[in-house]
């Protein structure tokens, strides 16, 4: 995926830049189904401390909602434990946008998916 001289001066004067439609719908509706089976607890024991919950649900502000996802605030490093989450870090029109602002020699140290569910506070 080539970039635009209009995304890269914007990754280069705020540090990121949106690419819409840079997954496939198929592939988007993969990946949350296997993040909804995380949340779930499909996970091997280990990559617990990998699943962090919002802070509202950690320290018992909120009540826990029916729905874990819904408590869910990031999955840190799932291609460290899960093979789908980890295709992530290779789909090549991420990798070729990435490779587009920093170079050829991309090496991803660092995959996490942030939710934010509707009605949970800020």
């Amino acid at each position: 995926m080539s970039l635009t001289q209009n995304q890269i001066a914007h990754y280069r004067e705020h540090g990121y830049v949106v690419l819409p439609n840079v997954l496939e719908a198929g592939e988007l509706e993969r990946y949350k189904a296997r993040l909804r089976e995380v949340a779930l607890g499909a996970h091997p024991p280990g990559a617990a401390s990998r699943i962090m919950r919002d802070i509202h649900f950690a320290k018992k502000l909120l009540p826990p909602p029916a729905d874990p996802e819904r408590a869910l605030w990031k999955v840190m490093n799932p291609d460290r434990f899960d093979a789908c989450l980890g295709e992530c870090l290779r789909i090549p029109r991420v990798v070729d946008a990435v490779a587009g602002l920093i170079g050829e020699d991309v090496l991803g140290f660092l995959l996490q998916f942030i939710y934010k569910a509707p009605g949970v506070p800020d």
